[in-house]
């Protein structure tokens, strides 16, 4: 438990409220991103690196209805706003 309260500190300094590349996530919405990515492996499995980071942000933007800003299903990249 105490790894995922750091994954999600990690993930709030980037995607969280001041952080690097603030856009409006919160705690709640990476909490619950971070259960569905590690609920569901994807290509990977879980090991709370920058990929995890991207993915959960990207799981968290489509959440709230936002376009993701990494690769796209046809594979074309969506870059940050």
């Amino acid at each position: 438990m105490n790894e995922d309260l750091e994954f999600l500190d990690y993930c709030l300094s980037f995607y969280g409220e001041g952080g690097m590349y603030e856009c409006g996530l919160t705690p709640e919405d990476l909490t619950k991103a971070i259960l569905i990515r590690k609920t569901f492996n994807f290509a990977t499995e879980f090991e709370g690196d920058s990929i995890d980071r991207e993915m959960v942000r990207d799981i968290a933007l489509v959440a709230k209805g936002q376009e993701p800003w990494g690769f796209l299903p046809d594979g074309t990249w969506n870059g940050a706003p």
